[in-house]
């Protein structure tokens, strides 16, 4: 990974956490590759968010990066990587998705992430 030597500190801290983030990407992408390959077939995902409009910008960020590292979007949560993006300020949130994972706990093959805007 290349540096970038920039003006002051914060800048080359923003750049290096950014430089990292591609890196991360690179490696996720050629996992995806390996997966597909393996599988014989296109790997999915899907988002469901619950909580404000930044629970909802956050999950369109999610998207994007899924998108871009190889997943195709599922329309339903029958998907390999399920993303339930959620919010510490709004408590069912987080109770709502112990329910879910409780309920597809016997589904081994698909992926459940929570993310929390707030942690």
């Amino acid at each position: 990974m290349a540096m970038v030597k920039s003006e002051n500190n914060e800048d080359f801290m923003r750049d290096l956490e950014a430089q990292m983030q591609y890196s991360y990407m690179d490696k996720a992408k050629k996992y995806i590759t390996n997966k597909e390959k393996e599988l014989g077939r296109k790997l999915t995902f899907h988002v469901t968010t619950f909580g404000c409009q930044m629970n909802a910008r956050d999950s369109e960020k999610l998207v994007g990066i899924l998108e871009e590292i190889g997943y195709i979007e599922a329309p339903d949560e029958k998907a390999d990587f399920v993303i339930y993006n959620t919010c510490t300020v709004r408590e069912w949130a987080s109770w709502l998705f112990v329910d879910i994972k409780e309920e597809k706990s016997g589904n081994d093959d698909c992926i459940m992430r929570m993310y929390d805007a707030g942690a």
